[in-house]
């Protein structure tokens, strides 16, 4: 969850005369070449997740009267809401991608580049989000509930707090801080006299790589306790696995910002830095689709002959989550 579009210097219609054809432009070959194909993948991602809700009752009014399964309905939902979010933005970034060369007008460049951003930071906030109620439904297992102390239990809350707030400023501060304006290459982010101290931006990144940080490593705790139950082994493979995919975020996350960095300069476009952030969210999106055991499944739920019946499926799902574990020991 950092910051989509860097701040950069500002540009003038005097200093941008000529017009390119796009279709010769190799930033917005390269960017097409990436959107078209994420979009159509994603959308699909979207809609297996739905189908395979629906098949397995994730939504179920039943479900509610069960903590476990309030949590894991929670972080299914998440994931859709997630991917849902990431094909509005990459579907909204052709907006950006295609107008502004020819344009009088900053309209199409501001609104496209404004939707995108806040379908950005709503993907990216709802693929730790994921992470988050992820962590507290396994920190709910009967076999991990005592590793749940109370210092645990206040970092959990400041760090979905940060997770909830951080997107919310960094947002405010990249609108702003300038306007996305046409230019003869595209549309690109000018400065004006909307430029700002740095120290905001820091202070927000700092927070929510605490967060990051923070996410990681409740995920990565268990893993360094040992567990002794009649399931550990079952337990210990979903918090694995969503260390894992954790990870994968964080680091992506880092190396985008790193990259949008490198990258920036007075001339950049924003088809660039969108790009780089796209690719980012695709690696998020996918960490939380992939991070479910049941991701081939999901995958081809549309097709619903390949899937188990509603009962059968509905009851393993009830047994994975609701094992008795009655007696299990830990130690450091």
């Amino acid at each position: 969850m950092t910051q989509p579009v860097q701040d950069y210097s500002s540009a003038t219609s005097t200093s941008v005369e000529i017009y390119t054809n796009r279709f010769e432009q190799l930033e917005w070959i390269f960017a097409e070449t990436f959107n078209v194909p994420a979009t159509i993948l994603v959308s699909w991602v979207a809609l297996s997740l739905i189908a395979y809700g629906q098949h397995t009752d994730k939504w179920r009014k039943e479900n509610r009267l069960n903590p476990t399964q309030i949590d894991a309905g929670i972080v299914y939902t998440l994931a859709v809401f997630t991917t849902i979010c990431g094909f509005i933005r990459l579907a909204t970034n052709q907006v950006v991608f295609n107008f502004g060369y020819t344009d009088k007008s900053s309209l199409r460049c501001e609104v496209g580049t404004a939707i995108s951003l806040v379908f950005y930071f709503l993907s990216t906030d709802g693929s730790y989000m994921f992470l988050w109620f992820r962590q507290r439904s396994l920190y709910r297992h009967p076999s991990m509930e005592e590793l749940n102390k109370r210092w645990m239990k206040r970092l959990a809350f400041i760090t979905f707090i940060l997770i909830l707030l951080n997107p919310v400023f960094l947002l405010a501060c990249t609108l702003a801080t300038g306007r996305f304006i046409p230019t003869g290459q595209g549309c690109i982010k000018s400065a004006g006299d909307h430029r700002l101290p740095l120290w905001p931006y820091y202070v927000i990144i700092s927070f929510d790589t605490f967060a990051q940080v923070s996410i990681l490593f409740l995920l990565l705790y268990p893993l360094f306790v040992n567990i002794s139950c009649s399931n550990a082994d079952r337990v210990m493979k979903i918090v694995k696995r969503s260390a894992i995919f954790a990870g994968i975020c964080v680091s992506s996350d880092a190396i985008a910002m790193a990259i949008a960095i490198m990258v920036a300069s007075d001339k950049t476009l924003l088809i660039t830095v969108l790009t780089v952030y796209d690719i980012n969210m695709i690696v998020n999106i996918a960490s939380v689709f992939f991070s479910f055991g049941s991701w081939k499944k999901i995958f081809v739920a549309p097709f619903v002959s390949c899937l188990p019946s509603k009962t059968n499926d509905h009851s393993e799902q009830t047994k994975v989550y609701t094992t008795s574990v009655t007696s299990c020991a830990h130690a450091v």
